[in-house]
């Protein structure tokens, strides 16, 4: 379970781009609790995904 007030938005938006790395796509949300949880964290991932693609994309590759 995500406690969405657990994390800010940039620790929220890397705890699911680690479980989407690793192959989780959808979190699975056995309560409504949990839905309420993984519905926050997503909507946080969502809102930073622009700035991490533009984190990414200046940074020079290895």
């Amino acid at each position: 379970m995500i406690d969405p007030t657990a994390f800010d938005r940039d620790g929220a938006a890397a705890l699911l781009r680690f479980y989407r790395d690793i192959g989780v796509e959808t979190l699975v949300a056995e309560s409504p609790f949990d839905r309420f949880a993984q519905s926050e964290a997503e909507k946080l991932l969502r809102a930073a995904e622009p700035a991490h693609r533009a984190e990414s994309r200046a940074q020079p590759a290895d």
